[in-house]
């Protein structure tokens, strides 16, 4: 009997570090043509999970937005069951730093819609599951912890100002969105980590920063951990 690996099963999801964009799976078809699986990873798996209405919206909103914002054909933007990101399936060999920015464009733009769309009955399966709020905030929060953990890294110091302006959160609605995010992350990094992020945003000594440094040392937002191509 043959035997099957499944490639999302095989992987150690206690040391995965979210946010970021990897290579979970390259084949070539019968044609020659390559295919590349995604992994877009928004939360810590088996600690936070994304709200059934909020990926639910992410997921109509993306299918939408990201293929505005990237120049390859994506097959599908499909939600994981574990409620912790989405696989995205692109035609066209593996293009990590382009899918990511292709997916911070489309979340941005997120934060600028005004409602959800394919959201009436004949347009979807379960339309009255939707949350264009909660949509926001899990985009938001990709969007923030991953600039969080870049700095952290690296050991920088952020200024709330800049971030807002970033993201391009001018409204009081989004600002006290932000401060929710920035709560939720600050939760999740303790536990995981013991360490608040949003220290950075408050002038932290130089002995906070390099132990923000050494913690966030391995922090990638792209990853290439794709299997070799399949026949």
């Amino acid at each position: 009997m043959k035997k099957i690996k499944v490639e999302s099963f095989e992987i150690d999801h206690d040391k995965l570090m979210p946010p970021y964009v990897r290579a979970s799976k390259k084949i070539k078809t019968s044609k020659g043509e390559d295919i590349t699986c995604y992994d877009l990873r928004f939360t810590y798996p088996n600690l936070e999970f994304i709200s059934q209405k909020g990926i639910h919206s992410l997921e109509h909103i993306l299918a939408y937005k990201l293929r505005e914002h990237y120049d390859k054909p994506i097959i599908d933007i499909s939600p994981m069951g574990c409620r912790t990101g989405f696989y995205v399936s692109v035609i066209g060999k593996e293009d990590l730093k382009g899918i990511l920015e292709a997916v911070k464009k489309a979340l941005i733009d997120v934060l600028k819609e005004k409602k959800v769309p394919g959201t009436r009955k004949k347009e979807c399966g379960n339309y009255k599951e939707h949350s264009l709020k909660e949509a926001k905030f899990w985009a938001l929060k990709f969007l923030v912890h991953n600039l969080l953990l870049n700095a952290a890294k690296e050991g920088k110091k952020l200024k709330r100002e800049d971030i807002y302006k970033k993201f391009n959160l001018n409204s009081t609605y989004l600002k006290k969105l932000f401060s929710k995010v920035l709560s939720h992350i600050d939760k999740v990094e303790k536990e995981k980590h013991n360490f608040k992020l949003s220290v950075l945003l408050k002038n932290p000594k130089e002995l906070t920063l390099k132990e923000a440094k050494k913690k966030y040392k391995n922090y990638k937002d792209t990853l290439e951990e794709a299997p070799k191509l399949e026949k």
